[in-house]
């Protein structure tokens, strides 16, 4: 089974804040960290998934069907 990485919101720019978290590295990441194997994006994994997000740093989290929409607040610094 493949090792899957949660989404770094750092690496994340002002012209593209957001990356879409497909179905498959959705349920990949909650079977790493729990003992159930989980098939499909059920309320359980959706709400483990949400909070992770947060816990990662993600500003926003949005689930449209089985993908999730993270989003990070990334504010460019005047020099």
């Amino acid at each position: 089974m493949a090792k899957f990485q949660f989404p770094d919101p750092k690496d994340r720019s002002p012209n593209a804040p957001s990356i879409i978290a497909e179905k498959n590295q959705i349920i990949g990441l909650y079977n790493q960290e729990h003992s159930e194997d989980a098939s499909y994006v059920t309320e359980n994994v959706r709400t483990w998934f949400e909070e992770e997000s947060i816990r990662q740093g993600w500003d926003k989290a949005h689930f449209a069907a089985n993908q999730c929409l993270l989003t990070a607040d990334v504010v460019l610094n005047k020099k």
